[in-house]
């Protein structure tokens, strides 16, 4: 019975967005959860309202050459996810979402994301201070950059702004797959298919099905409609015509948030056998 309560326990903590805000082996004193959580949402909030001076104060000493010399962005929301304490619940590190306007390249409008925030914060004199720690490796949403002469060579802030120009928005999205595109029915009897749809972004993404006005058609997702990193979902098209005439193609369409990106899904309506029998062949 404990076996099976420790490998509950340890399974609820890895899952995000199921997970308590502190994991059950290292659960803070309820003032010193309350005063992380105040600081956070102070500083955070700062960026809501673009009052960076504000965030500074709340910047650790060492940290605050780091901090002035990152571009700064303003975000429009933000929500504390998760906090993971150590050295006796003097140090946290810390998962936020903050809702920002992004756009990955000029041949792309700019869409609101949710992408997840990392920080790092402690305790000095008795407050809580973010802080940041001097590597050559910088945690982006969209995976781990790289600084290639080392941040006390170069500016940090200024490799991690020219990385995230240089991305392909194409590429990133991209990144959320199919398993093909093209979706085949039959336009005079029962009919199905479906198509796999997989995750392969850093966080969460939640699909929404936009189906064309078919008569007899049913689109839904067999599942969960929202994916994590590298989980997949089936989509799945049961048609059931209203007749045996020839039917024109359709397009189908999943909307993936919050990046506002849209899978497009060919629907093409095959004609009886002995009716594809007389139609003249394509040489």
């Amino acid at each position: 019975m404990q076996k099976k309560l420790l490998v509950a326990a340890i399974w609820c903590s890895s899952v995000l967005a199921q997970s308590t805000p502190t994991d059950v082996f290292q659960k803070a004193p309820p003032h010193i959860d309350e005063a992380l959580r105040a600081r956070i949402a102070q500083f955070l909030q700062a960026h809501v309202d673009g009052k960076f001076r504000i965030a500074n104060e709340l910047v650790a000493d060492d940290s605050k050459d780091f901090y002035f010399a990152m571009e700064k962005h303003r975000y429009l929301s933000f929500d504390i996810a998760k906090i993971d304490y150590t050295d006796n619940f003097t140090k946290a590190t810390v998962i936020a979402t903050v809702e920002v306007n992004w756009r990955p390249s000029a041949r792309f409008p700019a869409q609101r994301v949710k992408p997840p925030y990392k920080m790092l914060w402690k305790i000095e004199n008795g407050e809580w201070f973010w802080y940041t720690i001097k590597t050559d490796k910088w945690d982006t949403p969209f995976g781990t950059m790289h600084f290639p002469n080392g941040p006390e060579q170069s500016d940090p802030a200024a490799q991690v702004i020219a990385q995230i120009k240089a991305m392909d928005g194409k590429a990133i999205l991209n990144q959320i797959q199919t398993s093909k595109t093209d979706i085949t029915l039959k336009s005079y009897e029962e009919s199905s298919d479906s198509v796999e749809i997989t995750n392969g972004m850093p966080g969460t993404v939640n699909l929404k099905v936009e189906a064309p006005p078919v008569t007899g058609l049913t689109i839904k997702i067999a599942g969960s409609t929202t994916l994590k990193q590298g989980e997949a979902t089936k989509l799945t098209f049961d048609y059931t015509p209203p007749t045996k005439h020839a039917k024109p193609p359709a397009t189908a369409i999943v909307r993936v948030e919050p990046l506002g990106h849209r899978l497009k899904f060919h629907l093409n309506f095959a004609l009886p056998p002995e009716i594809e029998q007389q139609l003249p062949k394509l040489k």
